[in-house]
């Protein structure tokens, strides 16, 4: 992959957020946080800008279908979507909103009908 293409697909995600197995958020230094869960790790990287959400499926997780979403102090976002993670995976969105006040990883767990909260980065 060109260097130019992968510029491209990083602007493109800025702009539109994506789902993928790896970041493709800016390349700067983030702030993480990680909560553990049942199942897995949700975390949160804070760039420049926006947030970069993603769920850690261990390889003795089970596949689940989820879905990533953001809580800002100015509201929820969401990514485009149910996904499957299988184990042994990682899935992320990255949400090109800029820096808000704070933040916290939102997770949807369709198997358990509900969503969870990580830590929140400031």
């Amino acid at each position: 992959m060109t260097m130019v293409r992968i510029k491209a697909l990083a602007a493109l995600a800025i702009v539109a957020g994506s789902v993928s197995g790896a970041s493709t958020a800016a390349a700067d230094t983030p702030s993480e946080v990680c909560t553990s869960l049942d199942g897995g790790s949700l975390c949160i990287h804070e760039y420049s800008n926006g947030y970069n959400v993603w769920f850690a499926n261990p390889v003795w997780g089970a596949k689940k279908t989820l879905r990533l979403g953001l809580r800002c102090n100015d509201g929820y976002r969401y990514d485009q979507g149910a996904f499957t993670s299988m184990p042994g995976t990682n899935r992320s969105y990255f949400f090109g909103i800029g820096l808000k006040d704070w933040c916290a990883p939102l997770l949807y767990d369709a198997a358990v009908g509900g969503w969870y909260e990580g830590h929140y980065v400031t």
